[in-house]
């Protein structure tokens, strides 16, 4: 009778692990260059585009007054002797609202989030890898957007 008791709820308990495997959402990403060409010493911007499913929202880079905040935006390049980055990831044309959850101001994308970070070309061989992260709600739910890692491909570097 035990044996039957721990595999009824194992079973119920993977039946449950699958379902909300299955439902998953996960956004789309675009990585690009703001030019198609540059030069060394040139200043460029790599474009982060995050598109949630419809009815869900991203969170941005920032907060005002938050203890306890949701996983806010990040972007990491990985070193390369290519490039320089300047400054952080700069979120474009987000909104913001006092969130009850948090109960703090929070600023958030509805639709395609917008991100741009600039770096300095050093080498004609420019090679960017970049790690996204950050989180994505609905009205119900919250989703880390677990780090994904991108190669950013698009620019020539010129002579």
């Amino acid at each position: 009778m035990k044996n039957i008791l721990r595999y009824t709820f194992l079973f119920i308990g993977l039946l449950g692990c699958s379902l909300a495997w299955g439902q998953m959402v996960e956004p789309s990403y675009k990585l690009s260059f703001n030019v198609e060409e540059a030069y060394i010493g040139d200043t460029v911007e790599i474009i982060v585009e995050v598109t949630p499913p419809k009815g869900w929202y991203v969170y941005s880079t920032k907060t005002d007054g938050c203890e306890i905040s949701p996983m806010l935006a990040f972007l990491e390049l990985t070193k390369d002797s290519s490039f320089r980055q300047i400054g952080d990831l700069v979120p474009v044309g987000d909104k913001s609202k006092v969130d009850e959850m948090f109960e703090c101001k929070l600023w958030y994308f509805e639709g395609v989030a917008l991100f741009k970070q600039k770096i300095v070309v050093l080498t004609k061989d420019l090679k960017i890898k970049a790690e996204f992260s950050g989180q994505m709600c609905d009205d119900a739910t919250c989703v880390a957007l677990f780090p994904e890692i991108f190669e950013v491909k698009g620019i020539t570097i010129g002579d």
